[in-house]
């Protein structure tokens, strides 16, 4: 189970980026409702379009590339938004 706090945080650090989407392309992302596999799956896809496109076009052109700036932003805002609500792993002494 995730925490609401974690939640509201990541919604807080995440909302600036769904703030530039939503200007530049018209896309918000509505993590509030958000499943998590949903998420999940909908960073998987943006990530391969993102190599897709990457592939075709090359470095140079990809990053004048408006579809590529939309696949970096969507999948950098789930990932952000995933990382942030992920449980934290306890510190184990190495011995």
């Amino acid at each position: 189970m995730e925490d609401r706090g974690a939640r509201h945080r990541a919604l807080r650090k995440v909302g600036r980026l769904n703030e530039m989407m939503e200007s530049r392309f018209g896309l918000r992302i509505d993590f509030a409702t958000a499943r998590l596999q949903h998420l999940a799956e909908v960073c998987r896809l943006y990530d391969e379009r993102r190599a897709m496109i990457l592939d075709q076009l090359g470095e140079a052109q990809a990053l004048a590339s408006p579809d590529y700036s939309k696949a970096v932003l969507v999948s950098e805002a789930i990932r952000l938004f995933l990382r942030e609500i992920a449980p934290r792993r306890s510190k184990r002494n190495r011995k």
